[in-house]
């Protein structure tokens, strides 16, 4: 059993010793420089190689980049122009004046008082005789016939009234009848009226010379308003390892058939390589301490 105990704690000190090495391998690779040798077998014509790289190209594969400290403005609100301001239009007044317009010119109306007629009027007496022969009636013969002839114009007998009277000439011819005719003539009268002058029908109209336009009023303008920026200020970058180095050296044909090829060495150096080592021998020695007390307790 005892046999059985000791020989498992040995398998996990072995199993876990090259762990903590390799840590500290990898805690030592960090943020320090190496140095590396090839063999003449690595590199043509048995040169020696010694790459110097800074601590910080180790590990991460970066490239360290030095730079100037420089100022970065970063805008945060940009810059709004001025907006111009927009001036006011006046208004226009409307220009007008009247003016009379002639609806319908001034005219004469003539107004009828009395329409025009046709009148029979007196115009002369016509004297008439009795040719019929004796009458011995005592009322006059009628009129008109045959039986009387037109002998005068005028009344010769001053009687005045028309129709038929008698006048004695002694019963001598064929009886004393006489007709005094009135004679007539038209006498065509024309209208009565009168004259009404009416006068021109008018209008005052208002007439517009310049039509009146609305102001518009102005627009204030806005100041520009200038961006807000901040100022961001990058330090210098500075990379403190060397450059890379290779030096190449020829050696000659005796020394490339005496010096058999040997393995690439690789030593970590740097300001923390002697940690490294310093944990590797300590733990080789607790190591060995280990594994002499486990065989002496396996062995009682």
């Amino acid at each position: 059993m005892r046999k059985l105990v000791a020989s498992a704690c040995a398998a996990l000190l072995i199993g876990a010793s090259p762990l903590m090495l390799g840590a500290s391998a990898a805690n030592a690779a960090d943020g320090a420089g190496f140095t590396r040798t090839a063999s003449a077998a690595n590199v043509a014509e048995g040169a020696e190689i010694t790459l110097d790289a800074p601590a910080a190209n180790v590990g991460v594969n970066a490239v360290c980049v030095p730079s100037e400290a420089w100022t970065e403005t970063v805008v945060i609100t940009p810059e709004v122009p001025a907006v111009p301001a927009i001036p006011a239009v006046p208004e226009i007044p409307e220009i007008s004046h009247i003016e009379t317009v002639v609806i319908q010119e001034a005219w004469t109306e003539t107004v009828i008082d009395k329409e025009a007629w046709d009148e029979e009027v007196f115009d002369h007496w016509q004297h008439y005789s009795w040719t019929g022969g004796p009458h011995t009636s005592d009322s006059a013969p009628a009129f008109p016939s045959g039986d009387w002839q037109a002998n005068v114009q005028g009344d010769p007998h001053g009687v005045g009234v028309a129709g038929a009277y008698f006048r004695s000439h002694g019963n001598a011819g064929n009886g004393d009848w006489f007709y005094l005719e009135a004679v007539t003539k038209t006498v065509h009268h024309e209208a009565e009226t009168h004259t009404v002058e009416h006068p021109a029908v008018t209008e005052e109209v208002k007439v517009v010379d310049q039509e009146y336009v609305p102001g518009i009023p102005g627009v204030p303008g806005k100041p520009a308003i200038p961006a807000v920026t901040e100022e961001i200020q990058h330090p210098a970058v500075e990379c403190a390892a060397t450059p890379a180095v290779i030096t190449k050296t020829k050696t000659t044909a005796a020394a490339e058939k005496a010096a058999p090829a040997q393995p690439t060495a690789l030593a970590v150096t740097g300001t923390n390589a002697g940690l490294p080592v310093l944990f590797g021998g300590a733990g080789a020695l607790a190591l060995g301490l280990l594994l002499m007390g486990i065989r002496r307790f396996a062995r009682e």
